[in-house]
């Protein structure tokens, strides 16, 4: 069992007037997915329907099915044709990023009558004069590259974006020109399964980069493994513009229809821009039916807040508890949902400690890479998920031991920031590799109002019995929050080595 440590908070966060996101509680549920509102004021909105409008909300076309990806009846564009027969490169563009890297982005195609996996693609970049502007790790130039398509694996007629990008140095690339070609591919066993993306959108921060997010669902009466997702931004003609993986998705779905919504997942993909001449989003998955997982079936889960910090930071803070009988490792993925069901954001996080029976521990999702570089965004920002990713819940085989801290303190270090310091103690007989940290802050009902976490390693081979290591660590709050009354509990995990 994990130690609990706790002293009150005595200090107080002087408040400037912002605007914050209140959460609608809830207790804990056997449900692995759950959903609450974040109303802008006290008003409390009502949430989405079972099946909001699948229309997006920004000006982008309707997401196309898989059989309508553009690889699949390519137009007379830039792209070379589709050669009957033949795994092939269908649309090639290079371009130059905000960021001075040159991207070549593409579409693959299968037309062979054999799914495919282990596909090798190989990349000849010249430049005006010819010459190759390619280079080893080592900076010597190479002929070609080789490199692998988003997706893994293709059964018959499906696309894979890919995307290759290197640094220009400073060189003018308007001249550079790229060949792609497949050099290796092998035979591969699939089981599709028929999947959809609905609520989709597709946004731009203040950096330029895009970001693609919407809800894939799963179609299919079994449950389905999503192997990789990938997002494209093409033009009229059906030139890819952009495209990349996505990070932030659960790769298990419940059959179609699930009760508790874990039929589908949140996702977002982010992909270096421009693409000024972008007239439609597509998505390509790589999804298979697979055998029922009950791994998440004893997590649960207790939305505890969600708010905005002074810097313009959402944070979603959840409780997990763990009813089974093993000691589990946990991911979940969180999604953003604007009022008309449009999927504005996803993150994934793991549990930072090994969740034991009967235990529950404060996780906290920090990072939505959208919303928290996009004002905008985050002010359409409503409701939100929390469920678990069952492929990504197990037993874990690490021996862990709980330890308790000790010496305390806090201070308030700005508007809606609290630092924390301490020393975490191994009070076992064990040697250790490292400990991680939970911090959780109460209010005065006991409500989990915020958390964040830290890991603490010795300075030789081992964390020794009886040994201290020192640990500090920083927490966001609502700005204007009055922590008087609250108090805090540290849970700390040590690994044996």
């Amino acid at each position: 069992m994990l130690y609990k440590r706790y002293l009150s908070l005595l200090s107080v966060i002087v408040a400037l007037s912002l605007a914050v996101l209140a959460c609608g509680g809830g207790g804990a549920t056997e449900t692995p997915a759950t959903r609450t509102s974040l109303p802008p004021t006290e008003e409390v909105i009502e949430e989405p329907t079972e099946e909001p409008e699948e229309e997006p909300t920004e000006a982008v076309e309707e997401v196309p099915t898989e059989e309508e990806q553009p690889a699949e009846e390519p137009t007379e564009g830039p792209g070379p044709s589709i050669v009957a027969g033949e795994l092939a490169v269908t649309s090639l563009h290079g371009y130059v990023d905000e960021y001075d890297y040159y991207h070549v982005v593409g579409l693959l195609y299968n037309d062979t009558e054999d799914p495919l996996t282990s596909i090798e693609l190989t990349l000849e970049l010249v430049g005006e004069d010819g010459e190759s502007v390619l280079t080893d790790s080592d900076d010597n130039v190479v002929d070609s590259v080789t490199f692998s398509p988003f997706l893994y694996t293709l059964s018959q007629g499906q696309s894979s974006p890919f995307d290759y990008y290197l640094s220009t140095n400073d060189q003018d690339t308007d001249g550079w020109e790229a060949t792609v070609t497949v050099t290796e591919s092998d035979d591969a066993d699939v089981d599709r399964a028929e999947m959809d993306v609905i609520n989709d959108q597709m946004s731009v921060d203040e950096f330029g980069t895009l970001y693609l997010a919407g809800e894939l669902v799963n179609l299919s009466d079994e449950p389905v493994q999503v192997n990789g997702l990938a997002g494209a931004l093409a033009d009229a003609d059906g030139v890819l513009l952009a495209a990349d993986a996505s990070y932030s998705f659960a790769r298990y779905l419940a059959p179609a229809g699930d009760e508790n919504g874990n039929d589908r997942t949140p996702f977002t993909i982010s992909l270096d821009g421009p693409a000024d001449d972008a007239e439609a989003s597509y998505y390509y998955w790589d999804a298979d039916k697979t055998e029922l997982l009950d791994t998440g079936a004893d997590v649960t889960i207790d939305l505890a807040n969600a708010f905005i910090d002074e810097f313009d930071d959402l944070h979603v803070i959840s409780a997990i508890g763990n009813e089974g009988g093993e000691v589990l490792t946990v991911q979940l993925v969180a999604g953003l949902y604007a009022e008309d069901g449009t999927v504005l954001d996803a993150a994934t996080v793991s549990a930072p400690l090994y969740l034991a029976p009967g235990e529950t521990i404060p996780v906290s999702f920090d990072y939505f890479s959208s919303v928290n570089s996009n004002t905008d965004e985050l002010d359409r920002v409503d409701s939100y998920t929390v469920q678990i990713d069952p492929y990504w819940t197990y037993e874990t085989s690490f021996e862990v031991v709980a330890l308790e801290t000790s010496n305390e303190s806090s201070e308030t270090i700005g508007e809606g920031q609290v630092t924390f310091t301490g020393d975490v103690v191994n009070t076992t007989e064990e040697s250790l590799s490292s400990a991680t940290l939970i911090l959780g802050l109460y209010d005065a009902d006991d409500n989990l109002v915020t958390s964040n976490w830290t890991s603490v390693y010795p300075e030789g081979d081992s964390f020794a019995p009886d040994d201290t290591l020192s640990w500090e660590l920083t927490v966001y709050l609502p700005p204007g929050t009055d922590t008087t009354d609250f108090t805090f509990f540290t849970y700390v995990q040590g690994y044996v080595k």
